[in-house]
């Protein structure tokens, strides 16, 4: 930018509307140069705001500071988002393609109005969206949760905005097409300008045609093409934004009874799991919580269960059936240390049974107050489902950490909640410690870092250890459906 202003403080004039810039010679067009700078300073001015937005991001997420509320902090983050990772980005970008195709070849800019309609169609999209953001209905975008509804002006500015570009790169090739036919150049297009080109193909491409797939269809099988839904739902949304989902829905079942038993040891409970779920009883649910978390819970909810292993189980079927599977279990619990059986098939009486697995995570919050709380899992088979739930209490127990563990155990996933104290190093120390060892221990029993969690970036790092050289497969998938590296950047790979 600035060898382009010095051709108007001191360049040598040139024919027409071109002046030479004294410290590259190149020559430089008046209105290439005016929307060249106009984006630019559009890109600076978004990438600002978006700063900003992102220091008051991170001051809430330092617990020492935590300054936004959580609407506040969602709202925010969305702002940041939409201008970090969109806005400053695509304006840079168009001055970029100007620069390379009108300033590089020497040529005049195609249609400079038509350039400044796009520009402007950028501006009032980038506005448009800040404003709905910023009023308080659109935080939408960058979080880990399903996306909220957004105010309609939300989306009618991104898409104002997207067209906006096309314009730009549809000026872009125009010069493209000008430069050639007035011969402004020599030889083969300069590097810099064959990028551009690139980069405004793939800019096209994903604008304007690869904006929505359908997955699958209604179809209840189908062996045709690979499995994109499972794909893009399992990414973590750095392969694309789910914009619409078509759901799978379930009858409710002609009879449920739910059930709570008590186990001597975490391994009985866990082997009473995995027995049950190889004898295909009809159990829809299945969950643990160990000592600590019921002392937790107990103290939480004031009830008054017996504080050691147990299991929350829930059957669907017939009367019948239910419980014939009932009395199955009880005798598989029997055999692996049950100390008490409990069931109800009426809705209150199950809820109040449940009521200790829905409160588990607000126990361990309220009873450990002042402390912060970590949630991580890890998942293996039902098989070394055992060892690796009652291998991790022992590990918790040694290190010296509070850490109930919840599983939802037919699935053969755990969760470790860890309360610990964000000051104290030692003991952050320990919990590093920890974590490396409860993903190394899944590892080695078949299992895998993360059931349900998701990888993020803190388990980026155990990504090769699970998948080998099955990691470059998975980074050409990314970047052949993110090219430019703008979805959930950072995470997972």
């Amino acid at each position: 930018m600035t060898a382009i202003d010095a051709s108007y403080a001191g360049a040598s004039a040139a024919t027409g509307n071109f002046r030479t810039c004294r410290f590259t010679g190149l020559k430089v067009e008046a209105a290439a140069q005016s929307l060249i700078k106009a984006n630019a300073v559009a890109a600076v001015v978004f990438l600002a705001v978006g700063g900003l937005l992102g220091l008051l991001v991170a001051l809430t997420r330092w617990p020492a500071v935590h300054l936004l509320p959580s609407d506040w902090f969602y709202l925010v983050l969305t702002g940041h988002g939409a201008n970090v990772l969109v806005f400053w980005i695509i304006f840079f970008e168009i001055a970029i393609l100007y620069f390379a195709s009108a300033v590089l070849l020497g040529s005049r800019l195609a249609t400079p109005k038509i350039a400044w309609a796009g520009f402007w169609l950028m501006i009032v999209g980038a506005v448009m969206t800040n404003i709905a953001v910023f009023q308080g209905d659109s935080s939408v975008m960058f979080t880990s949760y399903p996306p909220m509804q957004a105010a309609p002006h939300f989306y009618l500015g991104l898409i104002i905005f997207a067209v906006g570009a096309l314009v730009g790169v549809g000026v872009f090739f125009g010069t493209l097409v000008i430069a050639h036919g007035e011969r402004t150049y020599e030889g083969s297009i300069p590097l810099v300008t064959f990028g551009a080109l690139t980069a405004a193909i793939i800019a096209v491409f994903t604008l304007a045609s690869g904006a929505i797939i359908r997955t699958a269809r209604r179809a209840r099988k189908s062996s045709s093409g690979y499995d994109l839904t499972r794909l893009l739902v399992g990414s973590e949304g750095t392969l694309g934004l789910i914009t619409e989902l078509t759901l799978k829905l379930y009858g409710v079942p002609e009879h449920i009874v739910s059930a709570v038993a008590t186990f001597a040891t975490l391994e009985g409970a866990c082997r009473a799991t995995t027995a049950a779920i190889q004898c295909g009883l009809g159990l829809a649910r299945i969950e643990l919580l160990d000592a600590v978390q019921i002392r937790a819970v107990n103290e939480y909810s004031k009830l008054a269960l017996e504080e050691t292993p147990t299991l929350f189980l829930e059957f669907h079927g017939s009367p019948a059936a239910c419980a014939q599977d009932l009395e199955t279990f009880k005798d598989l619990g029997d055999a692996e240390g049950m100390t008490s059986l409990s069931s109800a098939a009426d809705e209150d009486g199950r809820r109040k049974l449940w009521r200790a697995r829905h409160d588990a995570l607000w126990a361990v919050k309220t009873v450990y107050a002042g402390r912060q709380v970590l949630v991580t899992d890890v998942a293996v088979p039902l098989s070394n489902l055992s060892r690796a739930v009652s291998e991790t209490a022992e590990d918790v127990a040694r290190s010296g950490l509070v850490a109930p563990i919840v599983g939802h155990v037919g699935d053969g996933n755990f969760h470790a909640i860890l309360a610990f104290d964000p000051a104290d190093l030692a003991e952050i120390k320990r919990i590093e410690a920890f974590l490396e060892r409860l993903v190394a221990r899944a590892l080695a029993l078949d299992g895998t870092a993360t059931g349900e969690h998701g990888i993020g970036q803190g388990k980026r790092r155990f990504m090769a250890d699970e998948h080998g050289v099955a990691i470059a497969a998975m980074q050409a998938v990314k970047t052949a459906l993110d090219p430019l590296n703008i979805l959930n950047p950072g995470k997972i790979l």
